[in-house]
């Protein structure tokens, strides 16, 4: 779901101040869809990649919950910075805590994957 993120901080957002509003809201029903399936495809995708990898299934699931209630809060908490910061550091501490306690090999594979995919920021 990096596709998306990386669009939400995008500064250019005077340029759609000028569309007519059939093509704003032509624009944004493709962003919803884009939105619905990059959310119902990823933790399938994240699952592949990971088990590919050779992390153990049991640690995938554990990321894939930890990965999903950080993108709900971050959603949830949208509207308030200070919350969402408070909330985005305790994911983040959540998230070192889960690499702590998982053995050396599956937190390797978890921190190269999280690398290559842009991951970190995201909690």
């Amino acid at each position: 779901m990096s596709g998306i993120w990386d669009f939400l901080k995008f500064d250019g957002w005077e340029i759609l101040k000028g569309l007519q509003p059939k093509t704003m809201k032509q624009l944004l029903g493709v962003l919803a869809i884009y939105v619905v399936c990059s959310i119902a495809q990823e933790p399938t995708q994240i699952r592949k990649e990971l088990l590919a990898m050779g992390m153990k299934p049991k640690y995938v699931e554990e990321y894939i919950a930890l990965e999903a209630k950080s993108q709900k809060d971050q959603v949830t908490f949208a509207n308030d910075p200070v919350k969402l910061q408070e909330i985005k550091k305790a994911n983040k501490k959540k998230l070192y805590k889960f690499m702590d306690n998982s053995p050396g090999q599956e937190m390797y594979w978890l921190d190269i994957w999280m690398v290559k995919n842009h991951r970190y920021y995201m909690f």
